[in-house]
């Protein structure tokens, strides 16, 4: 006698295909999470680039103020003890004393 198989959609074939779509699952999950994960990394590192941008336009706006403050206070440094000695050499003449300063 020939034996019959079944048509029918047994606890088996429930297993296996659950068993399947698990893995099916899973692997789409995770591709979806890779990319998403991806996606997030990219908009961060675009993120930072836009901030480190902005931090080096403050940074050097800052270094040329800090020059030009330097270059000042050298030449009115200059200027002061250029005074200091005219005065110093007018007061010698005038009054004949040079004033402790």
């Amino acid at each position: 006698m020939k034996k019959v198989t079944s048509k029918y959609f047994t606890k088996k074939d429930g297993e296996e295909l659950g068993k399947k779509l698990r893995e099916d699952l899973l692997v789409a999950i995770n591709a979806k999470i890779s990319g998403e994960f991806t996606k997030i990394k990219y908009e961060l590192k675009d993120e930072q680039s836009k901030f480190l941008s902005e931090m080096h336009n403050i940074v050097d706006g800052l270094v040329t103020e800090v020059k030009d403050n330097q270059e000042f206070r050298e030449i009115t440094t200059y200027h002061i003890d250029e005074d200091r000695e005219r005065i110093g050499k007018l007061e010698k003449k005038v009054f004949g004393v040079v004033s402790a300063i």
